[in-house]
């Protein structure tokens, strides 16, 4: 008896049965090949065995690959939903990536969930989903603090007259060797997350994927919740203070490396176009007007899908600038 191995897999060869019978059964992961021996050598049967193996294993590739795919694709699609204090009323300072792990949790919440359950998923499943080069263990040892600054970060949120002082995460458990995680919301989300009847804010995950600037998706939160308006003003240092860009205490730079840079994201990535006007109060930049609409018109819709598959698609690097971390 003798096996022959190979990437494939193992081929199992019978010698002394092709010798004294001259002919074999050759097994491989591809079935059951019939060979024989008068006319083929052993060389010629593994050959033949491998050659079978490599095409079914083509074939399995690209099944898993459609399957991996459409799995995905599903994922993206899912809904984020959340009530509208939590969006409108609470001040905090999340990276691009720390805003994504939120959002990604949520978006796994089921409509009739009475309580958040435990999620458990890889970081490279994770990874697949944002668009972010899961084969770097740089992202790895990224996420992995990411998760940790989200345990240790709480915020704020004003509800009446009453300050909550909440966290986003209760704890994490990450298993190094398969690289799982682990992880449960914060028992505080509750009221703003689960059984939401009125009062509340809903979309896509894919929406914020692209995203790079934390100040892209903060403010495609707040603008969408405001949607229904159509018409929403701000008084700038409000708007700062909200998004936690107080640090831009120049309007031209606020105006530069937050505004344009997130209504350019909201514009070509989501489901709402967004235009604003600068209200002046004297010398002073004192308010600006922000005109919300969806996106009805169908070639605008499938431009804002092209374009989310470009920016998705991309392989990212780690690194960071002045405004935020972020994935590139």
């Amino acid at each position: 008896m003798g096996f022959v191995a190979s990437k494939y897999g193992f081929c199992c060869v019978e010698i002394w049965v092709l010798l004294r019978r001259n002919m074999g059964f050759v097994a491989s992961k591809c079935g059951f090949y019939i060979l024989d021996i008068a006319h083929y050598s052993l060389y010629t049967i593994i050959k033949t065995v491998i050659k079978g193996a490599k095409k079914m294993s083509k074939i399995k590739d690209i099944k898993d690959t459609r399957e991996n795919k459409a799995e995905l694709d599903k994922q993206r699609e899912y809904s984020v939903v959340k009530a509208n204090d939590l969006i409108q009323k609470t001040r905090f300072d999340l990276t691009a990536q720390e805003q994504k792990i939120i959002l990604y949790m949520i978006s796994k919440i089921k409509p009739d969930d009475d309580d958040f359950m435990i999620q458990n998923f890889s970081i490279s499943e994770f990874c697949r989903v944002c668009g972010i080069d899961y084969n770097s263990g740089g992202n790895y040892e990224y996420i992995k603090r990411t998760i940790q600054n989200l345990r240790d970060k709480s915020f704020w949120i004003k509800i009446d007259k009453t300050k909550i002082l909440m966290s986003w995460i209760n704890s994490a458990h990450i298993t190094e060797k398969s690289g799982t995680i682990k992880i449960r919301l914060s028992e505080d989300m509750k009221p703003f997350l689960l059984h939401l009847r009125d009062n509340f804010t809903q979309y896509e995950l894919i929406y914020t994927l692209g995203m790079r600037s934390q100040y892209s998706i903060r403010l495609y939160e707040i603008l969408k919740s405001y949607a229904y308006q159509r018409v929403k003003t701000f008084d700038i240092d409000e708007l700062k203070s909200i998004l936690s860009a107080e640090k831009y205490t120049r309007f031209p730079d606020f105006k530069k490396d937050v505004l344009e840079i997130a209504l350019r994201d909201i514009n070509d990535l989501t489901d709402i176009e967004v235009d604003y006007t600068i209200i002046k109060v004297g010398r002073r930049y004192a308010k600006i007007e922000f005109n919300i609409e969806y996106k009805r018109d169908r070639e605008k819709q499938i431009e804002t899908v092209l374009n989310i598959k470009q920016k998705i698609t991309k392989i990212p690097r780690t690194r960071k600038n002045k405004t935020s971390e972020t994935l590139e």
